[in-house]
């Protein structure tokens, strides 16, 4: 941890202020309406925020399935990898109906 810390804080506060004016800038109603290819939003059902996040992506595209892992949170690969697997792969055979 202290490791990681200490590396941040040798960041250029520029690099920081310029992901922070582009996260300002996004705006993803308007830039992803227009994507008309298939994805696959998926967020951890014990993770709120994620949660939040996967709806508002996949209401925002045309063409967005969401699927929402259970007893999984941040990490989904390392808590459900089986679960996540199954999803990614009935998504995927869905796309080649």
């Amino acid at each position: 941890m202290r490791s990681w810390f200490m590396g941040e804080l040798q960041t250029d506060p520029r690099a920081t202020y310029g992901d922070l004016q582009a996260l300002d800038a996004w705006r993803p109603s308007e830039q992803l309406a227009a994507l008309a290819t298939p994805v696959c939003a998926i967020s951890g059902a014990e993770n709120a925020d994620a949660s939040g996040s996967a709806e508002a992506l996949a209401g925002a595209l045309s063409n967005a399935e969401l699927i929402s892992i259970e007893k999984a949170g941040h990490l989904i690969p390392v808590e459900q990898p089986d679960a996540l697997a199954v999803a990614i792969t009935s998504f995927l055979e869905g796309l080649e109906k």
